[in-house]
Order: C-alpha cells, then structure tokens, then sequence
C-alpha cells in the first residue's frame, strides 16, 4: 500500500493526536511548530541541525506562558507517540536527539528538556540506518 504524501501523513499524525484526548483548546501556533518538526525529521536523511532549531523552537513555544498549558503538552506528546503512523522510527537519528523524542513523550516534558537541546553537539548529517 502506497504512503499517503507527507502533508497528509502530517495531518493525520495531528488529528490522531489531538483526538488522543479529545483536546479543545491547542494553541493555534501549535500545528505550525509540529508541522516544521515533522517536516525536518521527514527528510531522508534528516539534518539534524534542522531537527534541532526545529525542537527549540517547539519548546520554546511549548515554555511560553501561551504554550505551556496542558493540551498544547499533551498533543506534542501523543504526537511523538504516534511513531507507528511515521515513516519510520528514530533509530535513523543521533543517538542524543533520538532520546530527546522520548523526552517529548513525558507530560510534561522534563524541565531542562530546551536547554539540553540547545547544548547538543550534532553531526551536520546522518544516514539512516539499514
């Protein structure tokens, strides 16, 4: 069966996960911050420096007083959850952003989740693996 193009893929992906719990208040800055994540991690291979500015800009959102509220939180995580509706996993990244995907998952996120991105030393690129 064919993969439905990337724009749906995300799209699914965001319902899916808002639908987890019947979210009603996502801020509308949300599933454009998802949507640049998604989109550098769907790259093949990824760049992780792109995946990086992505995941702070995300958290950044994600730590302001807009952003950092229950649903937003919630919908981030059932989003990384939903691996088994991605492409791939994220055996295919860095080994250090690999764990910060798991991070993303805990409600809520670690609190020195953005500033151990942001001190991540990353290889400019990465094959997938076999």
């Amino acid at each position: 069966m064919a993969q439905p193009p990337p724009i749906r893929r995300f799209e699914r992906i965001f319902s899916l996960s808002c639908a987890a719990s019947r979210r009603r208040s996502v801020a509308p800055e949300l599933p454009p911050l998802l949507h640049r994540f998604y989109d550098c991690l769907d790259q093949s291979p990824p760049d992780p420096l792109a995946v990086r500015g992505a995941l702070v800009a995300l958290l950044s959102f994600l730590n302001s007083p807009s952003g950092n509220h229950r649903d937003n939180r919630e919908t981030v995580s059932d989003f990384v959850l939903a691996e088994n509706e991605w492409e791939r996993d994220w055996s295919y990244l860095p080994e250090p952003l690999e764990e910060v995907m798991y991070d993303l998952t805990c409600d809520p996120p670690p609190p020195d989740l953005l500033q151990r991105v942001n001190r991540l030393s990353l290889p400019t690129t990465r094959e997938p693996s076999s």
